[in-house]
């Protein structure tokens, strides 16, 4: 056979490959230089350059607000605060209501009753009014109170002239409320106040301790026959209903010829038919709710000390209600007592005995004991007079000792 010849090249190896490289680049095409400006230096070098650099001067910071305040001075140290004291014992005062609020509701009801409200009269007067325009009954008390202090005032200069050689000129010197140091009716108040009937605080602490027990009797009752009813809330019902087993209620008598307790069972039966829940109106001035409501607290506390169901219950309006119309009234029938006594006696002044006597008629009138009733009065006030003796030290030594306190604090 023929041998034909390959057409195909010959394979090139790799260092035949590296061999057809040409081994110069091409010498490329140089730029012209930049011109220089005619101003320019010559170049630095890279260390001229280096060493031409002037240090950078530090960045001066800017102030802030809070820099820009003075510096606070530092706070001095606290002093320690003290230490609480320990809450004391609830101590019950013997005679719960009150014997100042007991007083200011005898002179306004009673005893100086017509005082009260022409002065009231008198101060409502207007811009432009007289005491022409005052009513007759005012007026009849003014001149009435003027007359009196003018003869006061002559009594006064027949015993001692004091140098004056005219009751025109003892009055000068000798009359506070003249009418070129006062007004009219400045003059007109004072002198009916100056002639007011005076309670002592004796009479007011006795009367005070007489209607506790009226309340306290009452109180007693309530919670027993509300508790024995199943029932948590003390009602009207409660304090006038008795049954077997309940507290006696020495008083029932009088507090039955009130005003107030038929008042309060009429109330109470239309209330109970038309099975409404409306409260007692208030009727008087002044109001004894929360003193009520303190006795049946006591009450409730020395019941539950037997048996603790009675510590459980409460007292409502309705009860409140009552107890504060009783005091009330009582107060009136009480007061009425004490004005015939002074107007009797032609004194101005009414004594503990004049409340003794009083309290002691009621009784009479109404076939009650005296006894439990004496025996109860006589004990709260000794125990209120040795009560308000001690507070009153305690104040004064717990005044004195915080002052004590203060002084070292500042040394």
């Amino acid at each position: 056979m023929s041998t034909k010849q390959s057409t195909k090249k010959p394979m090139k190896t790799k260092s035949d490959k590296v061999a057809a490289k040409p081994t110069t680049k091409s010498p490329k095409e140089k730029k012209p230089p930049k011109k220089a400006p005619k101003d320019s230096k010559e170049p630095k070098t890279l260390k001229e350059k280096k060493d031409s650099k002037e240090p950078k001067t530090p960045k001066e910071k800017k102030t802030s607000k809070k820099d820009s305040k003075e510096p606070k001075t530092p706070k001095e140290p606290k002093t320690p605060k003290k230490e609480p004291k320990a809450k004391k014992p609830v101590d019950y005062e013997p005679v719960t209501i009150a014997p100042a609020r007991v007083r200011s509701a005898l002179e306004r009801y009673v005893i100086n009753r017509l005082e009260y409200s022409a002065c009231s009269e008198i101060k409502s007067l207007v811009e432009g009014s007289t005491m022409a325009d005052l009513s007759e009954t005012t007026r009849e008390l003014v001149d009435a109170t003027e007359a009196s202090y003018m003869d006061d005032l002559k009594k006064a200069f027949e015993k001692d002239a004091d140098g004056c050689k005219t009751f025109k000129d003892y009055c000068s010197k000798h009359d506070n409320y003249a009418l070129d140091k006062v007004t009219d009716t400045k003059r007109a108040t004072s002198l009916i106040k100056k002639n007011c009937t005076r309670i002592s605080e004796d009479v007011r602490n006795i009367i005070a301790a007489f209607l506790n027990f009226l309340v306290t009797e009452y109180a007693q009752n309530a919670v027993y026959n509300c508790v024995n009813n199943q029932r948590v809330i003390i009602t009207f019902a409660d304090a006038v209903h008795t049954s077997e087993g309940s507290p006696k209620i020495t008083m029932a008598k009088f507090v039955e010829s009130l005003d107030n307790y038929d008042t309060m069972c009429d109330w109470h039966d239309a209330v109970a038919a038309a099975k409404l829940n409306k409260e007692a109106e208030d009727t008087y001035e002044f109001d004894f709710s929360s003193y009520v409501a303190s006795i049946c607290k006591q009450v409730r506390t020395d019941m539950a000390k037997d048996d603790e169901k009675y510590g459980k219950v409460s007292v409502s309006k309705e009860f409140k209600r009552f107890g504060s119309n009783l005091v009330n009234e009582t107060i009136m029938r009480v007061g009425r007592f004490l004005k015939t006594a002074v107007v009797t006696n032609k004194v101005k002044t009414v004594s503990s005995s004049m409340a003794y006597y009083s309290i002691e008629q009621l009784h009479n009138i109404t076939g009650i004991e005296y006894g439990p009733t004496s025996e109860y009065v006589t004990t709260r006030v000794t125990e209120l007079k040795e009560f308000t003796s001690k507070r009153k030290t305690d104040r004064r030594n717990a005044r004195k000792s915080d002052d004590n306190d203060d002084t070292d604090d500042d040394e």
